[in-house]
């Protein structure tokens, strides 16, 4: 169940980055707000997104017993590149689209 839960985990975090990645290409123009929706929302990307965000919990949640609870920080390593994607594109944005 470790190995199993290890691997939804990464394979959450990679539908979750696909998800954000597409979401920044469709939007290349356009900021992404944070709170709010983007102007484009790419086909399939909210349930891709939901269903890394799942994956990931549930995999943290089954290796939670047998590595300790250490391994909630894994949720935040997931969620790290994805966070990371959007502050960078809307800067990239600003300096190339001024208003």
């Amino acid at each position: 169940m470790y190995l199993l839960g290890w691997a939804l985990a990464i394979v959450g975090a990679a539908l979750l980055l696909w998800s954000i990645a597409a979401t920044v290409r469709s939007n290349s123009t356009t900021r992404i707000p944070y709170w709010t929706r983007p102007e484009v929302i790419p086909r399939g990307s909210l349930i891709t997104r939901s269903l890394g965000v799942g994956l990931i919990i549930f995999g943290v949640v089954i290796t939670i017993s047998p590595g300790g609870y250490w391994i909630s920080a894994l949720v935040v390593l997931l969620f790290l590149p994805g966070l990371i994607m959007i502050p960078l594109h809307n800067r990239r944005v600003a300096r190339s689209y001024p208003q």
